[in-house]
C-alpha cells in the first residue's frame, strides 16, 4: 500500500449545514478476487484509469477529480 494524500472537502448535514472533511487516500494493489459492494455501495467494479473522473460524469465528492488526477500522475510516474 502507499500514501497517495489528503484532500479537503466538506460534507452537508440537513439541519447543521457544511461540515469540513480531511479525506486520505491510499494506492493498493489488488491480488485476488472480484470487487464486492457492502453496505455503503450500491455496486463496486474496476474502471480503467483513464475513465475515472470523465466528462459527464457524477462524482460523490468535489475533491474527488483532484484525486483522479493525481492518480493516473502516479500510475504514469510507475511506467
Amino acid at each position: 500500500m502507499e500514501w497517495l494524500g489528503f484532500y479537503w472537502d466538506r460534507y452537508y448535514l440537513e439541519g447543521f449545514g457544511f461540515f469540513p472533511t480531511m479525506n486520505f487516500y491510499f494506492l493498493a494493489r489488488w491480488r485476488s478476487g472480484v470487487p464486492r459492494a457492502g453496505d455503503d455501495a450500491a455496486e463496486a467494479e474496476w474502471v480503467p484509469a483513464a475513465r475515472l473522473g470523465g466528462p459527464g460524469q457524477k462524482l460523490a465528492w468535489k475533491h474527488m477529480r483532484e484525486v483522479f488526477r493525481d492518480v493516473r500522475r502516479r500510475l504514469r510516474m510507475r511506467s
